[in-house]
Order: C-alpha cells, then structure tokens, then sequence
C-alpha cells in the first residue's frame, strides 16, 4: 500500500468520524491497527502518524470553518458576546484536561482495549441522551410547558438559539467534552450528550458541539503544528495536501448529513455501530 492510498484512506475516516458521534481518533487507531500500515510510514519521506493527523485534522477544520462562516460572522459583526463566552466557557474544561492528561492521552492513545472500552461508553451516552431528550419532549408538549428557541436553520435562528444557552448548560456540556480527551470517546458524541442532559433541543446541542469544536481543533492542531515546525523535518506537499483537500470535502459532507439525521432524532442509531467497533477493536487486541 503507498503512502498516497494509506492518507486518503485516513483522510476518508478522518472526516466522517470527526463530526459523528464515533470517535475520529479511535477510529484512525483502530482501523490504522488493522491495515498494519499507519505507524510505519517512513519517517525519511515526512509521512509519520504525527503529521499526518495534524494535516487531517486541519481539513475538518477547514469544513467547519465553511460550514458555519455565517453563523460565526454573525456572531462578529453583531458582537453577540454572551455566545462568544458560552463558546469559550465551555472550552475551558477540555484545556484543562488536555494539559493535565496530555502525558497519559499520549500513553494509552493506541490502547484497543481502552479505546473499545470507550466506544462501548460513548454508545450507552447516545442511548440514554436520546431517550432522555424524548422523555422530556413528551413531558412538555404534555404539559404545555413553554419550548426554547428552535432553530429554523437559518444563521439569525442559530444564533438566537444558541444565546439562550444558561452558562450552567455550556458549563455541562463542557465537562463532558473534558472527558472526550480518552482514546475512543467521542468528543461529538458526549458534548451532543451533554447538550441534550442538560436540557437543549436536538438541534441547538448539536450546533453547539460543532462550534465547539473550532477552537478544540484549531489549538490542538496549532501545537502539533508548532512541534512539526521545531523539527525542521522535510514535509511531501502533494501527498498532504490531498489527504487535506479529501479530509475537508468528506467532512463537510459528513456535517451536513449528521445534523440532519440528529434532528431526526437517530443520535442512537450510532450507537450500534460502536458497539460492532468495541467487539472489533477487542478481537484486534487479542491478536
């Protein structure tokens, strides 16, 4: 398998399971393990796990940047700040944790059986998220209880919906992300989660998830940019940047089809899938 294959292969997986609620990082692990090629990329031509990741992870960047350029000029040019902070608020948890257990994510980041550990978690949260947020809608419309701003998809309604966010909500929703930085918990998956315990609509959690993810991108992927630069290793363009270009357009697809299927109220069916990948990274182990 050449180099190119094995980083559109990657970029492929990067981009669907960065925005479901799957694990992007435990499937690159997982399916990296079972292709016996990602961590043997020859360190001479530039192609190691490292760079490869953060060249991925910059594409899905790129797709959410796309995707919600209008929301997020909205949020500049209108000086909505109480979301700006919700956005930042809800951040701060996941820093934290990521400075604090960066030495143990590193240690335990190809660990199948923590990763399938954490697939098997990440599935019983979408479950009970989902069915919680039923239950609760059905409690509502039984007793007439006011609803939330809804969006209608349009960049005023997102914004409005997501400024009715409570610092208490994206506080909740932000302990939860903190939690995603373990191997094969989905950092999409438990924030949508959090969203939804806490009391937002399908919609509203999953805007806030995507958002969210922005700057949780953006400063992982501008430290291992910065430990790449330091290393002063010869990087190959070509390859990277069409392992870029793959990992942006998959994403952006992947995005529009996730919120779509999550308003539809399918957040669990994901959950069936991560189990089959829990069973199949637990019989990789064993091997």
């Amino acid at each position: 398998m050449t180099p190119l294959i094995k980083i559109v292969i990657l970029a492929i997986v990067q981009g669907i399971a960065e925005f479901l609620p799957i694990s992007s990082s435990g499937h690159l692990e997982v399916i990296s393990e079972a292709l016996d090629e990602f961590a043997k990329f020859e360190l001479d031509s530039g192609l190691d796990s490292l760079t490869v990741s953060v060249v991925l992870h910059l594409g899905t960047l790129l797709s959410l940047l796309v995707f919600y350029w209008r929301t997020l000029l909205d949020i500049v040019l209108k000086l909505r700040f109480k979301l700006a902070f919700l956005l930042i608020l809800a951040s701060i948890p996941a820093a934290v944790a990521g400075v604090l257990l960066h030495d143990f994510f590193e240690d335990n980041l190809s660990n199948l059986w923590i990763i399938g550990s954490m697939f098997i978690l990440t599935a019983f949260l979408l479950i009970a998220s989902q069915k919680f947020s039923r239950r609760k809608t059905e409690n509502d419309e039984s007793t007439e209880t006011p609803q939330a701003i809804e969006s209608n998809g349009s960049t005023e309604a997102i914004s409005e919906e997501l400024s009715s966010i409570s610092w208490g909500q994206a506080l909740v929703i932000g302990i939860f992300q903190m939690f995603a930085i373990l191997p094969g918990l989905s950092r999409s998956g438990s924030t949508i989660a959090g969203g939804l315990f806490s009391g937002l609509k399908q919609s509203a959690a999953a805007n806030f998830s995507f958002l969210m993810a922005i700057p949780v991108i953006g400063g992982a992927g501008l430290l291992e940019l910065l430990k790449l630069i330091k290393r002063h290793q010869a990087i190959p363009v070509t390859e990277l940047s069409i392992g870029f270009l793959v990992s942006f357009v998959v994403g952006l697809f992947a995005l529009y089809w996730v919120i779509n299927w999550i308003k539809k109220g399918k957040l669990n069916w994901f959950a069936y899938w991560l189990f089959l990948m829990a069973a199949f990274s637990f019989c990789l182990a064993m091997f």
